[in-house]
């Protein structure tokens, strides 16, 4: 065996072979006992002195591990610290009462989170819960994405909120804009005694917003259909697939841009504690609205 006795035991290693087969074969080649168990000796020998030449290279030493310790101490402490801020900033003044907002009407998770990373909250009359007398300081900038409440009042400031959200679903989305329009009409003609008030609330939202009564030829552009929006979030007040103003399944897709449908609070309709949003309640009074809103494009003079 003409190859070196250590690096032939060091390449047999390599191959997968074990310690008595390649004592075996080194037997059979001539190799004695004692020359075998020496080579076998200096090749431990060496891995030994090999290991502990780069130990310190190998293995970090104590003042490594102290410096890591303080390093993950450091970071935990930003973390926390940065943590507490956040969370404090989230649930203090404006922002405190627009989280309670979220939590009580169930807002969807992409709506919390649009308008917390997006939009600044104001209200000037943070502990006035009733509706402001008046409603000029109570708007959706929606070019700052500054959203104003008047007041700590829900319905008011769901109001608000619900115009940025529309906003944000429909600047690219003309065709959204018309399919609430025709889903509204669409309710107004469901005769079906469970969605009879949602059928009612149908038709006095497009007397007050739509301004459009030729349903076959809708121009979102000429409407406000923000409002129709809006309407529909302060009318339903989260609770939009059961109970006393439930909607109809093809409305969901509308209140969910901003609600999951799981409230948290009692509604103030369910207590008769509404003060925004009051539906017409004289069915005959509405009916004689619906008909002359609707007999407007049938009097028009033709041009």
């Amino acid at each position: 065996m003409s190859i070196n006795l250590e690096d032939y035991i060091r390449e047999s290693f390599i191959k997968g072979l074990k310690k008595p087969q390649i004592e075996a074969s080194l037997l059979q080649s001539g190799w004695t006992k004692e020359q075998i168990e020496d080579a076998f000796e200096r090749i431990e020998f060496s891995q030994k002195e090999f290991i502990e030449r780069h130990r310190k290279s190998i293995i970090p030493s104590k003042k490594f591990f102290a410096g890591l310790v303080k390093l993950i101490v450091i970071i935990f402490v930003i973390t926390t610290v940065l943590g507490g801020l956040f969370y404090v900033y989230l649930h203090s003044g404006a922002n405190g009462y627009r989280e309670e907002l979220f939590e009580n009407y169930g807002f969807s998770t992409k709506a919390k989170w649009r308008l917390r990373l997006t939009t600044f909250f104001s209200i000037p009359e943070l502990k006035n819960k009733h509706l402001p007398r008046t409603f000029t300081h109570s708007q959706a900038n929606l070019s700052s994405r500054v959203i104003t409440s008047g007041s700590a009042n829900d319905e008011l400031a769901i109001h608000e909120i619900s115009h940025m959200i529309w906003y944000d679903a429909t600047k690219n989305n003309r065709q959204l804009r018309v399919d609430l329009i025709k889903d509204l009409y669409k309710l107004t003609y469901l005769n079906d005694e469970e969605f009879k008030d949602a059928s009612k609330f149908a038709k006095g939202n497009l007397i007050a917003w739509c301004k459009c009564p030729n349903e076959e030829n809708i121009e979102p552009d000429k409407t406000d259909d923000g409002h129709l929006y809006v309407m529909v979030n302060v009318y339903t007040m989260g609770k939009f697939k059961d109970g006393k103003r439930k909607l109809p399944q093809f409305m969901w897709k509308y209140p969910e841009l901003t609600f999951s449908g799981n409230v948290n609070i009692t509604p103030c309709y369910e207590t008769n504690s509404c003060e925004h949003f009051k539906p017409v309640e004289d069915s005959n009074k509405l009916e004689e609205l619906w008909k002359q809103y609707k007999s407007v494009e049938t009097t028009k003079t033709p041009s």
